[in-house]
Formats: structure tokens, sequence, C-alpha cells
């Protein structure tokens, strides 16, 4: 098949959206489908003209003034559309509801195509946090918005159970298939301890690790403020936080008023071997984000056999089951989330018993299984459209109001 991802953030952005579009590129194309990507342009940024397959198409953008530092792509160019038409997709995969996204939508609708919407952000929530905090461009707009676009898709796909309930629950009325995205295993088997620590003069410390955007939904002041309360039992344990964005110096600046300066370590964004290396080395990952949809750095934490403590969050998938490979802290207290991350460390049985379930449960959770099923789910949403087209078209079907 021939299918085109549609996203209004990709490379060098990094965060969820870009990680799961490259994982199932690779995955993809590995099972012998063509893959290709039409993305925002970002003028000082090149890695695609290296692309042997030449499958990365990129649109004029311009600066957001919603969320920093993500283009917003104009969706106007002739000669993409006629890149459209040449290549003869098989399958719209639309990652964003916005710019990019609306256009998968309408280039499906357009070309008789299946669309497939995955929805992988809790945008009506993220939205308090940009752009004068929701208060003109609302959380309710905003909602209403990403469920009028989603309700134009063939098959929507949400990243985990829990959060197809609140895809129902704000009015997505199309068929909804639950599929987490996979972590590719073989990154994290057999990578040597030590480097993370060397590299971070860390010693012999207990490390707690995050990893993600520092942005201010992600709520990694919350876990500051509970190493503030850990050290005071756990001196010997450290908090590594990997990632970066534009909440940095505010976190940084809280570091130091809760005195805890020589118990967190910021490293920026680490890629590849580096950043299994942090795995490798951490005794625990730590998060308390309550807007993901899935959290894919919890299955990859599994899957170096972390125990994980979390916030409990609606959207998030089972990926943490409580007292079987980690803690779900219902209450957003540091005081008692410091406690579970304290339980963990200071008991060796339940701490392997942890470690190992976690490597079980991503076990379950592989790429490459995770890509047969999306292939499933195209040959559907194919089969659907090969059985429409023998129907009179319903052309008034827009999937609902907006």
């Amino acid at each position: 098949m021939k299918i085109g991802f549609f996203t209004d953030t990709y490379q060098p952005n990094i965060d969820g959206i870009v990680r799961s579009i490259d994982l199932y590129r690779e995955a993809l194309e590995k099972l012998g489908h063509e893959v290709y990507i039409f993305a925002p342009k970002v003028s000082f940024f090149t890695r695609e003209q290296k692309d042997p397959a030449n499958r990365i198409y990129r649109f004029n953008s311009v600066k957001s003034i919603i969320v920093p530092n993500y283009p917003l792509a104009i969706p106007f160019s002739f000669q993409h559309y006629y890149h459209f038409l040449k290549l003869k997709l098989d399958i719209i995969h639309s990652h964003t509801p916005f710019t990019l996204g609306a256009l998968g939508n309408i280039t499906g609708r357009i070309e008789n195509k299946p669309v497939i919407m995955t929805y992988h952000t809790y945008y009506s929530e993220y939205i308090r946090h940009y752009f004068l905090k929701g208060k003109i461009l609302t959380p309710k707009m905003t909602m209403r918005y990403c469920t009028f676009v989603t309700n134009q898709a063939d098959i929507v796909i949400s990243p985990s159970e829990k959060f197809q309930k609140v895809m129902r629950d704000e009015g997505v009325k199309k068929e909804i298939a639950v599929l987490p995205t996979g972590v590719k295993l073989e990154d994290f088997a057999d990578v040597k301890k030590g480097y993370f620590r060397r590299r971070y003069f860390l010693g012999n410390k207990k490390i707690l690790l995050f990893v993600g955007r520092l942005a201010h939904e992600k709520n990694v002041q919350f876990l500051l403020q509970m190493m503030m309360h850990l050290q005071r039992q756990r001196p010997d344990v450290v908090l590594a936080i990997v990632g970066d964005g534009i909440y940095k110096k505010d976190l940084i600046a809280l570091t130091r008023s809760l005195k805890i300066q020589q118990q967190v370590v910021f490293t920026g964004w680490l890629r590849g071997k580096k950043l299994s290396y942090a795995y490798a080395d951490a005794d625990c990952f730590v998060f308390a984000s309550k807007t993901d949809t899935q959290g894919l750095v919890l299955l990859e934490a599994c899957a170096q056999g972390l125990p994980v403590v979390m916030l409990a969050d609606n959207g998030l998938t089972n990926a943490v089951q409580e007292g079987k490979n980690g803690f779900v802290v219902g209450v957003e207290d540091p005081r008692i989330f410091s406690r579970k991350v304290y339980e963990v460390l200071a008991d060796e049985n339940r701490y392997r018993d942890f470690s190992s379930a976690s490597r079980h449960m991503a076990a379950q959770y592989s790429i490459d299984a995770q890509a047969r099923q999306l292939v499933a789910i195209y040959e559907k949403a194919l089969a659907a459209k090969l059985a429409a087209k023998k129907q009179p078209p319903d052309r008034g079907d827009w999937g609902g109001e907006f």
C-alpha cells in the first residue's frame, strides 16, 4: 500500500506524535508498504534531504502564536497537489486535526480514499496552557473543532481504551479502534549500564527518570515538589529530567527555590543510544502528566524493566498496573507520591517483581505487532470504501455539526 501521513508536527520537533510517526513509518516499510509524510517546513532543518526514499514533503509554514515552537503549515501547494495525484495514495492517515490533518481529510474525500485519523493529543486540555491560557481559544471551542474534524475520518484510532471513552464523551461518532503505539523492543535489549551515570557524575545514586517535553502541561513541577519531600528520607536519590522546552528555565528556577539543585539533573534531549543508556541506568520512572493520551515513554520505561510511579490519568494506557509493575497515585499530593517512590526503592523483592512485570507488559506492545494491527485497520477501511463505491454517495454527511 501507499500510505500518506499528514501531520502538523514533525522533525525537528520531538514529541509523542513525531515518535509515533517515525516508529510506524519504519515498521510499515519493513512490511513492504510505502509511507509518505506531509509536514510543515522548518527553515533550518534539512535532515529529510538525506532521506533515500525521498518520501517527505514539506509545506511552507509560519510561526504559530497558539503553541510556541510549533510552526503552522500553509496547506496550499500546487506542487504537492500534483504529488497527491501522481502518488495515487491508497490510504490517508491524518495524525493531527489542524491545517495538514484537515488537508488529509479533504484529500481523502476528493480522491475517494479511506481516511484514518489518530487522535494523539488531548487538545482541549492542552489549550489551557497556551494562547492566553485558553481564555480566547477556549477548551470547549477546541474540543468542538477537533471533534468535527475527527468525525470526517472513516476510522478513528485512539492510543488507549481510556482515551476512547474521552473521545466518545466529546462527541466522536465514528468507529474508534484502540491501538497504542508500540516500542522497538530491540532498542532496550542488552543495553550496557554505566554510561549515563558516568556522563552525569551520578555515581551509585538511585536515579528517578522523567523523559518528555518541558511544558507546563507535563506537570514536571509536581515531580520537583515530590523530590523536595523524598530527599529528606533518601538523600541518595536524584531526578534525571531528559527533555527540553519552553518551561525549562522556570523548572530550573523552581529547583533553586526548593533547594534541590543537587538532587536534579537536566540533560536536554537525548536520542537513540544515549536515551537507551538513560533508561538502562535508571532505577524508577516517574510521570505526572494528566493530559497525555498514551505516554509512549511509559512503555519505553517498561521495556527496560523499570518500575513506574505515576499520577492517575484517564487518558493513559494500561501499561502501568497498580501494585504489579508500579504505583498509580490517585491524589495529586507530592508527599503521597514520594512515599510510593520510597516504597519502590526500599523493597528489593518488590522491585524485582515490578521490574519483571514491566518487561512482560512491554513485550505485548512491540511496534512490529502494532504495525500489523494498523495494516488490518487500513485493509478494513479499504474494503469498506470499495463496498461504498457500489452505493450512491451521501454527500450530506459531514460527520456532525460544528
